[in-house]
């Protein structure tokens, strides 16, 4: 796996360096930026890949520890505002008061912080107005957090088959993608033995 990275990184760096030539004129410039753009592309699905068949060749759960949810999904959002700045991020709590609902949850904060990343990162592209919304809420055995955008919904045939690798929905075609997002939040979450849906209202 890292024999296929190591190139993959160099190409983008040594095509990041030709883009910022001064020398470089606009047409040779569109099209460095396109053969980059798939180069990224190509490093996420790589990547993705790799991550999948580690989660699915892990057969124990090992000890994790407590992790504040909403702390990290602070940070997440943070991060994805340093490659998206104009993204609006809104956040509620169900109840009067934090303390009414256990924030902590069991779980490895890299790969958590990967799945809230994608789940966010969707809402932000497939938004109408750059917004995504989220809310904590406790029921009677779980914490519940909903993540929530305004934009084209997928075709309702379509909502089963979201979670399957290389799977896209009908609102996908003006928005780049490797279809592994949510086959990887999906794997994650199970390996952490949490659930996730999509719903439409």
């Amino acid at each position: 796996s890292h024999e296929l990275r190591t190139p993959i990184a160099r190409m983008a760096t040594q095509l990041e360096n030709l883009l910022h030539s001064k020398e470089l004129n606009e047409s040779s410039r569109k099209v460095l930026s396109s053969i980059s753009e798939d180069i990224y592309q190509l490093s996420d699905v790589v990547t993705s890949l790799l991550l999948l068949s580690k989660i699915d060749n892990t057969t124990e759960l090992v000890a994790l520890p407590y992790l504040r949810l909403d702390e990290i999904l602070f940070q997440c959002v943070e991060d994805m505002k340093r490659s998206f700045p104009d993204l609006k991020f809104n956040f509620n709590i169900a109840g009067d008061t934090p303390e009414e609902i256990h924030l902590e949850v069991k779980a490895d904060e890299t790969l958590l912080k990967i799945a809230l990343h994608n789940l966010i990162k969707n809402a932000y592209l497939y938004s109408d107005d750059k917004t995504v919304s989220a809310g904590l809420r406790q029921t009677a055995d779980s914490i519940v957090l909903s993540i929530r955008n305004n934009g084209p919904v997928p075709d309702v045939e379509e909502k089963q088959k979201l979670f399957e690798a290389f799977t896209r929905g009908s609102n996908t075609k003006m928005v780049s993608g490797s279809g592994l997002g949510l086959r990887i939040v999906q794997r994650i979450l199970q390996y952490f033995k949490a659930t996730v849906s999509f719903e439409t209202p």
